[in-house]
C-alpha cells in the first residue's frame, strides 16, 4: 500500500485536470475556466457516472491510508471495502492507458482478490497453548 501511494504521486493528472484553458482568451475567461474545475454547477441525470473531481489524488491517498490503518487494526472486511473504493477512484479519475495507472489498477485487483474473510491469528495463542 505504501508503494502504491508513492507511485500515485507520479501518475498523470486526473481527467478533470485535463481540461485545457485557452491561452489567447482574456483574463476573465481564464479565471472562469480555472474556477470551473472546482465549482461547476450543472444538472446531471442519476444514470450519469460521477467523476472523481479535482481532488481525486488526495482522495485516493486518503483511501490508501485508511486501508492501511484498517489492515493494522485487523478489520479485514473494512480493508477490502476501502480497497474497492480506492480502485473505483483510480478507475474514474486517472487515465487507464498510462502504464503507472494500469500497474496501480493491477495491484489493487490483486489485493482485492486476496481472501479477506480469514481471521488473523490472535496474539498470545501459543503461550496459552503452552500453559
Amino acid at each position: 500500500l505504501d508503494q502504491l501511494a508513492a507511485a500515485a504521486q507520479d501518475w498523470p493528472g486526473t481527467r478533470s485536470e485535463a481540461v485545457a484553458t485557452p491561452t489567447d482568451a482574456d483574463w476573465l475567461a481564464r479565471i472562469g475556466a480555472a474556477l470551473d474545475r472546482y465549482f461547476h454547477v450543472r444538472r446531471i441525470s442519476s444514470e450519469e457516472p460521477s467523476l472523481a473531481g479535482p481532488l481525486a489524488r488526495e482522495r485516493l491517498l486518503l483511501e490508501l491510508a485508511r486501508a492501511r490503518w484498517l489492515l493494522l487494526r485487523g478489520d479485514l472486511s473494512g480493508t477490502s471495502a476501502t480497497l474497492a473504493s480506492a480502485r473505483g477512484v483510480t478507475a474514474a479519475a486517472f487515465p487507464g492507458e498510462d502504464a503507472g495507472v494500469a500497474a496501480g489498477l493491477a495491484t489493487l485487483d490483486e489485493l482485492l482478490a486476496l481472501p479477506w474473510s480469514a481471521e488473523p491469528p490472535s496474539l498470545g495463542e501459543a503461550r496459552r497453548e503452552l500453559a
